[in-house]
């Protein structure tokens, strides 16, 4: 009863006892068909009583009767059920039964009630003995009104007996059917009135057949359960010659402690008290100690530490008193479990201040100290509360602590802890044991030395002494992994907010703690991570602590190795998805703990982890995990997650994006998380605008389309707004499409629209004129400058910025006179003050660009002058022209286009980029050095192919340093190896094979292009291609096993 009680305590509810009232009944069966039964009860028979002084239970001890009935096995019983249900069946078919009807239907309850029926036989015997007996009644009386013989003659063959009666409510009190206590409670009624009728053949129901009905209230959740037992209770109170059993008192206690009324406690606190004053005069009623605890948390439910307290103080009384009886049957056992529920009352209630709570929670502690009872880990568990919160009487208005406060909490934790984790309390449980430690590291942590004492351990090193001396030193089979995690999480958050140490010994703590965390988790791991997918939550809980830690220098690249072992893990359990709260709570502990700059960095380092596995990506967000209880939203992570594809700029972006867009509608749908809005849209189309997929630009429209028919449609939170127009027009700009005009031309009609309609963001400004100018100028339509013009000319004055000429130098192709002529007029225009107009370096790159279009002999010349004229204006301070990427891009693809060229000045400017990447200024490109290798091979001096190697050679190596713009493309290999079948140089095939390997290890795989040019490199020098047959595989190492592509 103790354990039941103690397990109903932790789970806030009122505990039931298990010894509950039991009819126990010998039965059976004469020759002469006299049916002798005996029922007893517990608790009714004083002398009993008496005769049993040794019990020390709160319910009743009798004496078993010998069981002189034979016992069937199940087959009999399956067979006295069928024949039950076939003499029901047979019985309908006659609209009145004949006294042969009455006999056999009172022979088969008689049997019935002398059979021990296994229970999970119950809710098949039920249902027919109900029926049975309600219609041998019904019959009885109709037998009554048309037979000669008395009712005193018919009724003793023909009336179901009291074992009828009594069996049926007793089973019907132990059945879980859904109206068991009202069925129990009729047949209890229907009892009465035959005891009445015919008191020869039933007698009245004894107190034991009340409680079993009572028992059946107690269990059942039927909204008037309360009421009914009430009228119950007062009936069998009302009934000549019966009063309440024990166990009648305590369930009827129970029932109204788990009441949800409003008069619920104070009816249980008076019956508790009537038992007690009459248990005073009657011996054979003792209260039980659940008894107390079933009011205890009632008073606890309602929030009132003084009659809680005050029914305590009743138990302890009586519990004394009792004591000094010299019978020791009439003794009170006493444990740790009615002060353990009041002080959970006392603990969690807000009625007192804190210190008020403590006063009294030090008081029950010194009593139970007295009274001998050893507080157990219930207590602490009880006692917790109290320590985890402040109330508003703990802190001033500036959050600094009062006098009222509790003082020195992570000390007064500890003591308990030692006090009570030694007691189990009814049984060891290792689940309550980890919920213990767990929220007393948490309120530790949290506590920050808040009102300690001068003298008083820092709250650091209590949190460290807990987990390392008491947690860890538990069975490793009794610790949870749970508990542990975060066990390691409250001693580094401790350590990082301790103001108490300095800063080296703070690090050298924290590490410390990290360190023990690693090796914990790497044992646990190697023992579970096989059948256990779910550990792999050890890496996104060690990555937190690097983040959270601040300490060492490396920390947030220890979280990033943690990160990748985590996504590692998932990838060798496919089965197996990862928390996106995981990766949010790591990007929290970043960012608390790290400045912005460091924490931005890694937060974009981590997404980009999470997006390097595509397969894995697809599985996560489709069986993504989200936790009600997570302070974390979902919305966070998708939307850093489609940051970070924005900014990357990946070919697939766009396809991944869209997902994580379907996903979180249908999260919507499913009330997991918030609507996506057009924000969710605009970054979807930033993501397709980047991602250079084919049909990009179709899908950017189809969506542009789809959130305005949404928006038609009534959701009001995907109303397009002028920059996703814009994105959708920029890129229709760029997409070399001749039809590409006609479509902004199509969104420009929409925008007018909205204007009309009164919305004034939707405004033509200088982007529409320069988009439109930059579509006629990709779209390779013979009237393409023509348009260009046309729609410059229309621009009004005001709007004609230096966007839009730079659009329109760039639509002038080849035509590089007009080009610099125009640059010539934003020259003038700029110096005359119109400062709309001033030329950037996007204007002169649009300038040499036309001159590389051209053919012109010149084109060289020229760009190497406007590069020069870039660098003076740049310094003189008179134009902000500083060169870029693509400026280095385009000159040394304008020199590398002459025949005969200079190299050196291509060698000149491959230096001078490097220099501007190591100043900061700029990143050197594929494009320049593949240009670059592209005009050293055009020489047919052998030495000058070895300078095309050596560059490609340093390409490698940058891409090896991190430069991931300059690793090469295929573009690249394809302008080597052209020059290479071109050159003199010797052993080209280790050339070959040199190049196949940089290839394989840059994923560029071979297709029937390069395999031609790799054939053709392979011929002997002397040779003419028609003359040999080269099989390409041959020459090829066996490890380079390529995947032939068709040719593109």
């Amino acid at each position: 009863m103790w354990k039941l009680a103690q397990r109903s305590l932790l789970n806030g509810k009122s505990c039931r006892s298990i010894h509950r009232c039991r009819l126990e009944r010998t039965c059976y069966l004469s020759t002469t068909k006299k049916t002798t039964t005996t029922i007893r009860d517990q608790g009714i028979n004083e002398k009993s009583q008496h005769r049993h002084q040794n019990t020390t239970t709160s319910t009743r001890h009798v004496k078993q009767q010998p069981n002189f009935c034979s016992r069937r096995n199940a087959g009999e019983i399956e067979k006295l059920l069928e024949s039950a249900k076939g003499f029901l069946a047979n019985s309908e078919n006659s609209s009145s039964w004949t006294r042969e009807h009455l006999e056999l239907a009172n022979g088969i309850l008689r049997t019935w009630s002398s059979q021990m029926i296994p229970k999970e036989l119950h809710p098949h015997w039920i249902p027919i003995v109900d029926q049975l007996m309600r219609s041998t009644l019904d019959q009885y009386k109709i037998m009554c009104k048309s037979s000669e013989e008395s009712n005193q003659q018919l009724s003793n063959l023909l009336v179901p007996d009291s074992n009828v009666f009594n069996s049926i409510i007793t089973m019907y009190s132990k059945s879980k059917l859904p109206n068991a206590a009202e069925r129990a409670d009729y047949w209890l009624q229907e009892m009465v009135d035959a005891s009445k009728l015919h008191p020869e053949r039933v007698t009245a129901p004894r107190a034991s057949i009340f409680t079993n009905v009572l028992s059946a209230w107690e269990k059942s959740r039927l909204s008037d359960s309360e009421l009914r037992a009430e009228i119950l209770w007062k009936q069998l109170k009302s009934t000549k010659g019966l009063s309440p059993t024990s166990s009648a008192y305590y369930l009827y206690i129970s029932l109204w402690s788990k009441s949800c009324l409003p008069s619920a406690a104070l009816m249980a606190d008076n019956t508790l008290r009537e038992l007690v004053e009459k248990g005073r005069r009657n011996p054979t009623l003792i209260p039980s100690a659940p008894t107390f605890v079933n009011v205890i948390s009632s008073w606890r439910k309602k929030g009132s530490i003084k009659r809680a307290q005050s029914v305590l103080d009743l138990l302890i009384s009586e519990y004394v008193r009792r004591s000094k009886l010299p019978q020791q049957w009439m003794h009170i056992p006493i444990n740790d479990i009615p002060f353990n529920a009041t002080i959970q009352t006392i603990a969690t209630s807000r009625e007192i201040p804190t210190h008020e709570a403590e006063e009294r929670i030090d008081a029950i502690y010194k009593c139970m100290k007295k009274l001998d009872v050893s507080p157990t880990m219930v207590t602490a568990w009880s006692t917790l509360p109290m320590y985890a919160h402040l109330d508003e009487n703990s802190v001033d208005d500036t959050n600094t602590p009062t006098t009222a406060a509790i003082k020195d909490v992570p000390v007064k934790i500890l003591r308990m802890l030692d006090l009570t984790m030694s007691q189990h309390g009814g049984g060891k449980n290792p689940m309550l044991q980890n919920q213990i430690y767990s929220k007393a590291l948490e309120i530790c942590s949290s506590t920050n030395n808040i009102n300690s004492s001068k003298n008083s351990r820092a709250s650091s090193e209590i949190v460290e002494e807990i987990l390392l001396n008491r947690y860890l030193k538990r069975p490793r089979m009794e610790r949870r992994i749970e508990t542990t995690i975060d066990g390691f999480e409250y001693a580094i958050k401790a350590w990082v907010h301790d103001n108490n140490h300095c800063a080296v010994d703070k690090e050298n703590r924290i590490i410390l703690l990290l360190e023990k965390m690693e090796n914990e988790f790497d044992s646990i791991y190697m023992r579970k991570h096989k059948h256990d997918p779910s550990i792999c939550r050890l890496f996104s809980s060690l990555a937190k602590a690097w983040a959270m830690s601040s300490y060492p220098f490396n920390a947030l690249q220890r979280a990033e190795d943690n990160v990748e072992r985590l996504l590692l893990c998932c990838k060798e359990h496919p089965d197996f998805v990862p928390c996106i709260s995981w990766f949010q709570d790591i990007i929290k502990a970043a960012e608390d703990n790290f400045s912005e700059r460091d924490a931005t960095e890694f937060v974009e380092k981590l997404y980009t982890q999470i997006l390097a596995n595509e397969s894995q990506f697809h599985r996560m967000i489709e069986h993504i995990k989200v936790q009600p209880d997570s302070d974390s939203s979902v919305e966070g992570f998708f939307n850093g997650v489609l940051d970070n594809l924005v900014s990357s700029s990946v070919v697939n972006s766009g396809r991944r994006a869209e997902i994580i867009l379907l996903k979180q509608q249908e999260l919507y749908d499913e009330g997991a998380c918030s609507p996506p809005t057009f924000d969710t849209f605009n970054k979807v189309l930033n993501c397709w605008s980047n991602s250079q997929e084919e049909g990009a630009v179709e899908r950017m429209e189809n969506m542009l389309l789809l959130a305005q028919s949404l928006y038609d449609d009534g959701d009001t939170n995907l109303r397009p707004d002028f920059d996703g127009y814009m994105t959708v027009i920029t890129a229709w700009s760029k997409s070399q499409r001749p039809d590409a005009p006609d479509r902004i031309q199509m969104h420009l009609k929409s925008l007018q629209k909205r204007r009309l309609e009164g919305d004034q963001t939707f405004t033509i400004d200088s982007r529409i004129y320069a988009a439109l100018i930059r579509a006629y100028a990709n779209s390779d339509r013979e009237d393409a400058q023509t348009m260009a013009n046309t729609i410059f000319e229309s621009a009004p004055d005001n709007l004609r910025n230096t966007s839009i000429y730079n659009a329109l130098i760039e639509a002038q192709g080849g035509n590089s006179s007009r080009a610099e002529e125009l640059l010539q007029i934003m020259h003038l225009l700029y110096y005359e003050g119109h400062d709309i107009v001033k030329p950037n370096t996007k204007t002169f790159n649009a300038v040499i660009q036309s001159w590389l279009r051209s053919g012109s002999s010149m084109a060289a010349w020229r760009a190497d002058n406007i590069f020069k004229q870039m660098q003076d204006l740049s310094k003189s301070g008179k134009l902000d022209v500083k060169p870029n990427s693509r400026t280095f891009d385009l000159v040394i693809s304008t020199l590398a286009q002459e025949w005969g060229t200079e190299l050196a000045k291509v060698d000149k400017y491959l230096a001078l980029l490097k220099e501007r990447y190591l100043a900061g200024d700029c990143v050197p490109t594929v494009t320049s050095y593949t240009e670059a290798i592209r005009a050293w091979t055009k020489d047919d001096d052998p030495r000058a192919f070895l300078r095309a190697q050596a560059l490609l050679d340093e390409m490698h190596e940058l891409a090896r340093e991190g430069v991931h713009s300059v690793r090469p493309n295929r573009s690249t290999y394809e302008v080597y190896l052209d020059g290479l079948k071109h050159s003199s140089v010797e052993d080209r095939t280790q050339l070959v094979n040199d190049v196949l390997l940089k290839m394989r290890q840059n994923d560029i795989d071979l297709d029937n292009d390069m395999r031609s040019c790799i054939q053709r490199c392979l011929l002997p020098l002397s040779s003419r291609s028609n003359t040999w047959i080269v099989n390409v595989d041959e020459y090829i190492n066996t490890q380079n096993d390529w995947k032939h592509t068709s040719s593109i």
